[in-house]
């Protein structure tokens, strides 16, 4: 299969916002052709959710019948939940010419960029540790030992950053849509590479 579209994979710790910065850029007029490959999920919707936007919600059952048939181009457990990212998704849009933007783990951005080299990989950040984990405590979503989890979480892919192309500071949440813009629109973002003073700083 030819695929002339472009491939764009966020990861990121929780509370960086990466989910806030994708929804910005699909809604920009900036920003022509480009798609969400939604995710699968077995995990229940948090309020505001729909199901098909957000993520399709499935039963276990249903994603283990899935992941059998090979419908995931990845698939992981996280934190008792699976997650998985649609093999026919991203390859018929991609086919079309789309760009497509999807948000996955570390786990799963290795998996993507084995079956998809030319796929551009970007890792949002919070500007410190601090933040991120004010950010993260704030969230009510789970309970603390599962915040604790992911903040460890955060450590252990921080290690494996050296896999993205680039690296987004969300600082301000303006200008690191403008960043992600500028990288989905065919412009240079800054390098993951190079950046030891930030992450001496981040912690």
């Amino acid at each position: 299969m030819i695929y002339t579209g472009k491939l764009f994979v966020l990861s990121a710790p929780s509370g960086a916002g990466k989910s806030s910065l994708i929804k910005a850029v699909l809604s920009d007029s900036r920003v022509e052709n480009l798609v969400y490959a939604t995710s699968h999920t077995t995990r229940a919707p948090r309020e505001g959710e729909t199901d098909g936007v957000d993520y399709y919600f499935a039963p276990l059952e249903t994603f283990r019948e899935m992941a059998e048939r090979g419908d995931f181009l990845e698939w992981t457990k996280t934190f008792e939940n699976y997650y998985g990212t649609s093999r026919v998704v991203i390859e018929e849009k991609l086919a079309m010419g789309y760009r497509v933007i999807t948000d996955v783990d570390v786990v799963g951005a290795k998996a993507i960029k084995e079956s998809f080299p030319a796929a551009k990989l970007i890792f949002v950040i919070t500007p410190t540790y601090a933040v991120l984990k004010e950010r993260l405590q704030g969230r009510h979503t789970e309970s603390a030992a599962g915040k604790e989890l992911r903040l460890k979480r955060t450590v252990e892919e921080i290690a494996q950053r050296d896999l993205y192309d680039y690296l987004i500071v969300n600082d301000n949440f303006a200008k690191a849509k403008e960043e992600l813009v500028a990288i989905v629109n065919g412009g240079e973002g800054r390098p993951i590479a190079g950046q030891e003073e930030f992450w001496a700083r981040f912690f």
